[in-house]
């Protein structure tokens, strides 16, 4: 009998998921315990729950075992979102769109005196597990409560409902565990979590999501910008 393409990503994903959370645990114990044992309890353990006790049957990492368009197509989400991000930094800070990557900073909090480590840690462990957490979250629910999450059923009022409590849920903490105060960082924060929900809904894996969850971390840890200056330590 031939393995599905589910069946086929789990070593896979499964090794993701361990080397996330070594990688927490390192976080917890030598660099920021509080933001570490978040990540290692809440997201990358129910992340493997989720996983494990198979409830990601809609929406599984890998559909099609290519990469390289969903690689394109996270980079378009990105640029969908730098463009909403410029529509709602105009229209209620009334601040130019160079303002928003310096907003983008304050959801990435420093880990440790080294950018190398928060480098390392945001745009790799951080921005898979919040990803596949949250769309195994979107998966789980809408099984439990009988929702459809396919492309035809994305815009009905009970699946927008079940991802508008899911971005609030992540802007929550966001706003407990980072420490985001700022309106329009919270703003983009819950405009960033709903491109990846709908994004999620709408392609049936979630590999756009987290690439564009990656660039996203990317650009809000000051990646390109470090690389520039070369202050890696």
């Amino acid at each position: 009998m031939s393995l599905t393409k589910q069946q086929e990503a789990i070593p896979f994903v499964a090794t993701l998921l361990w080397f996330a959370l070594l990688w927490f645990g390192v976080i917890a114990v030598n660099v920021n315990q509080q933001l570490g044992l978040i990540y290692l309890g809440v997201f990358t353990l129910g992340s493997m729950f989720l996983y494990f006790t198979d409830v990601v049957k809609t929406t599984p990492l890998d559909r099609t075992g290519k990469w390289a368009f969903p690689i394109v197509q996270g980079i378009g989400l990105y640029a969908l979102f730098v463009i909403l991000a410029s529509v709602l930094s105009s229209t209620f800070a009334k601040i130019p769109l160079s303002n928003v990557w310096q907003l983008l900073l304050v959801s990435a909090p420093a880990l440790a005196a080294s950018r190398i480590m928060n480098i390392i840690t945001f745009v790799g462990p951080v921005a898979f597990i919040e990803t596949m957490f949250l769309i195994m979250s979107l998966d789980f629910l809408a099984s439990f409560f009988h929702i459809d999450i396919s492309r035809n059923g994305m815009f009905k009022p009970k699946t927008l409902l079940l991802v508008a409590s899911l971005v609030f849920i992540m802007v929550v903490f966001h706003i407990t565990a980072k420490g985001i105060s700022n309106n329009l960082a919270l703003m983009l924060v819950a405009l960033m979590f709903f491109i990846t929900l709908m994004s999620a809904i709408y392609f049936g894996e979630a590999k756009q999501a987290v690439i564009f969850h990656v660039v996203s971390n990317m650009f809000g840890i000051g990646l390109f910008n470090t690389i520039l200056t070369s202050t890696l330590v």
